[in-house]
């Protein structure tokens, strides 16, 4: 299980400008106890599929052996999933969380259709006016898109966008699948509408969506009312965008109060805060979150740690006013450590090592993922064999046990995915210390030759840099990623690199 220490670690903030922040305030909260679920066994989630065979959200593992499946609003089931798509999940659940049998699980994407030309940066791109954030540690790539990064991505691809959306209406993504056009493909936006609204058109962030030109259909709005701003929904258009790029819509679905939940029922929501009142009261996306000092508990950090983007799993109880009061709020670990390499050890139930370091899963918690030819849905760590596969680990390291604020040397896993074999090694990590023309991260010891690339990223770009420009400033404690074929025993294990490349923090 996941230790004490490990829910102590650090948190990495993503800041993006704010455009619009989503409505919300302060309510009373209604009579359940904070201290557990007392209520009606009733709840709602919303987060990642981190695991597949049932289906493990937020920590989570669900019973859907009578669940209805909705994809994409069709009927689908469990196969039409991957590990990375956000989905909302409702059904029953007893009283200490276990045994979450659902009654429904419903899939949308965020976004779908064609890359914007001369938009793909160093760690974006924008579909359909829709910004789309790119976390080498956080974003699942499908398996036709080669390699699995946004170089594997060029103008004009037709992509399926599944994520989490920030403020300001950009998406974290957490799956990319690229998609083959097919006769009576739509293209799809999910988002909150935005001024102006007019007689035939409204905005999504930056899109222009067209609801007169091919009649749209209006679906589920309160009452049979039209378009409002800041109306959430799904629109459904024409795949030949309009002559100014808009977005010609058959179909608009007001999808509002899809979080929402009775009184006394559970909730279990992802996501970032988009609205940020206080540490007492915030909003992700629809639904307004509300903690009571010295009774909601946190994990990954503290109250003073909450603020505008941060991202949260919160736990709690729905009061008669739709708030979700709180008993937990996880705010969600970095995930800045990186390893890529053959498995030297596997040791059951939980851990595994790689370059000499143990690496700790916990199979509600990591997300598994199986990306060899021969795919396994239900993968997990007691399918990876020793010195035969290779897998990358993406995760942080966790503080070592006696408070000191170092490093213990054992890296928690958030994300683990098995890989087709290689030769290619990379580590990233901060480093220990540094004696050139070597360095440290994670005990693993870092050699670097003439024949080194040194690289730094800067906020547009990946710059060249000199060997001297490298060792000329003290790097202990900077992120660095190193990659490299040629690895020797240890201890401490060597890795000579080809590249080593200054990551952004």
């Amino acid at each position: 299980m996941m230790s004490r220490a490990l829910k102590s670690s650090w948190l990495i903030v993503i800041l993006v400008a704010c455009l619009t922040a989503c409505g919300g305030g302060s309510t009373t909260p209604g009579s359940g106890a904070i201290g557990g679920i007392t209520g009606t066994g009733v709840f709602v989630a919303f987060g990642t599929v981190t695991g597949i065979g049932s289906v493990i959200v937020n920590g989570v593992e669900y019973d859907t052996s009578a669940a209805t499946f909705t994809i994409d609003g069709n009927l689908g089931s469990q196969d039409d999933l991957s590990v990375g798509d956000v989905v909302l999940v409702k059904g029953t659940i007893d009283d200490d969380n276990t045994n979450a049998v659902a009654s429904s699980v419903e899939f949308d994407d965020n976004v779908e259709g064609p890359i914007a030309a001369e938009s793909i940066g160093v760690n974006s791109f924008v579909v359909l006016g829709q910004t789309v954030i790119v976390d080498d540690v956080e974003t699942s790539f499908d398996d036709d898109i080669n390699p699995p990064s946004l170089t594997g991505l060029a103008d004009g691809d037709i992509v399926e966008v599944t994520g989490l959306v920030m403020n300001g209406g950009a998406i974290a993504a957490t799956r990319i699948e690229r998609k083959i056009p097919a006769p009576g493909d739509q293209f799809e936006v999910t988002g909150v509408v935005s001024e102006p609204v007019t007689a035939t058109t409204f905005k999504i962030t930056d899109l222009v969506v067209d609801f007169v030109a091919l009649s749209a259909t209006f679906d589920n709005f309160p009452g049979g009312r039209s378009v409002m701003a800041g109306d959430p929904v799904e629109v459904k258009g024409d795949t030949t965008l309009g002559p100014a790029g808009e977005l010609r819509a058959t179909r608009v679905e007001f999808k509002g109060e899809r979080l929402a939940g009775d009184e006394g029922d559970h909730g279990e929501i992802e996501g970032f805060i988009t609205r940020f009142g206080s540490d007492e009261d915030f909003d992700i996306g629809e639904v307004t979150v509300m903690t009571i000092p010295g009774e909601t508990e946190f994990e990954g950090g503290d109250a003073s740690d909450l603020g505008m983007n941060v991202k949260v799993e919160v736990e709690g109880e729905y009061d008669a006013s739709d708030v979700l009061v709180a008993t937990k709020v996880q705010i969600k670990l970095g995930k800045a450590v990186r390893i890529t390499a053959l498995v030297d050890d596997v040791v059951l139930p939980d851990d595994l090592v790689l370059l000499g370091i143990t690496i700790e899963t916990e199979s509600l918690v990591t997300r598994f993922e199986d990306k060899t030819n021969v795919v396994r849905e239900d993968f997990g760590i007691d399918d990876i064999n020793r010195s035969v596969d290779y897998v990358e680990v993406r995760g942080h390291e966790i503080p070592h046990a006696d408070g000191s604020g170092l490093g213990s040397g054992i890296v928690f896993a958030a994300i683990l995915e098995r890989d087709d074999p290689d030769t290619e090694t990379i580590i990233q990590g901060f480093v220990q210390s540094v004696s050139d023309p070597d360095f440290m991260i994670l005990g693993v010891k870092v050699k670097t030759d003439g024949n080194t690339k040194f690289r730094e990223e800067t906020s547009g770009s990946v710059n060249d840099i000199t060997a001297a420009d490298f060792f000329g400033t003290n790097r202990t404690g900077s992120l660095i990623k190193a990659k490299g074929t040629t690895v020797t025993a240890g201890p401490p294990v060597n890795l000579l690199a080809e590249e080593v490349e200054i990551q952004l923090e």
